[in-house]
């Protein structure tokens, strides 16, 4: 295993909060960016499926994207503490979290794979290229594959294909993995009702199999579906 670079002792730093502290970094956003501000950036990517972080070496949470803190809250596979620091919930892990932080920080790029059930995480480390007045240490960007609860949006996909409401309703449960008998359940109607618009959804989306079609859907850009307001 490779060593982690010593570094000085970080100094103190103010409390990290869970939204609106990107701007605390000093991130040099590019002229031609289409966000004018740091928070403007931490809203886009609170449309992302994925949980995002941005953490200290020693798991202080600077921010976190909406699918993170709802991750966070849940307490699993990852939880924050009243110190705001994110550690993970089965202590085994603690040690091999700390160490990829610590990595990450140091520029050496880090992935975690934990299959615990409801406390398997998959995640990638990278350290950023971003300085604070108040620490020597760059802190690092987390990310983890999203839970299967996760509702992505197809609005887009529905709309350019002409898909009806209910038809679009089907296709979010096959996203889910939701078999017709599955979905029919799931929706309140009948399994027949589900199997034609299936087809329905086959024939208006070109695809001449469920499979086909999930292939394509996984090629879509990992964008939350909206709630409601």
């Amino acid at each position: 295993m490779n060593r982690v670079p010593e570094k000085p002792p970080p100094q103190a730093r103010p409390p990290s909060q869970t939204r609106d502290t990107l701007a605390s970094l000093d991130l040099a956003l590019p002229a031609d960016m289409p966000f004018a501000s740091a928070e403007d950036l931490a809203s886009a990517i609170d449309t992302l499926v994925y949980p995002l972080m941005v953490l200290y070496p020693d798991g202080q949470l600077l921010h976190a994207n909406q699918a993170a803190r709802e991750m966070l809250d849940a307490g699993q596979p990852l939880v924050l503490g009243p110190d705001q620091h994110v550690s993970p919930r089965i202590a085994q892990h603690r040690s091999q979290f700390s160490f990829a932080l610590q990595a990450a920080s140091a520029g050496q790029a880090q992935q975690l794979h934990w299959a615990d059930g409801p406390h398997a995480l998959h995640a990638a480390l990278r350290p950023l290229d971003a300085a604070t007045a108040n620490t020597p240490s760059p802190p690092v960007l987390l990310m983890l594959a999203p839970s299967i609860e996760t509702e992505f949006d197809a609005s887009g996909f529905a709309a350019n294909h002409g898909l009806s409401a209910a038809e679009t309703r089907v296709l979010e449960a096959l996203m889910h993995g939701s078999k017709a008998e599955d979905a029919a359940e799931r929706l309140g109607v009948g399994v027949a009702t589900v199997r034609s618009q299936i087809a329905a959804i086959r024939k208006k989306t070109g695809h001449d199999s469920v499979a086909s079609l999930l292939a394509a859907l996984g090629h879509l850009p990992p964008l939350r579906k909206p709630r409601p307001r």
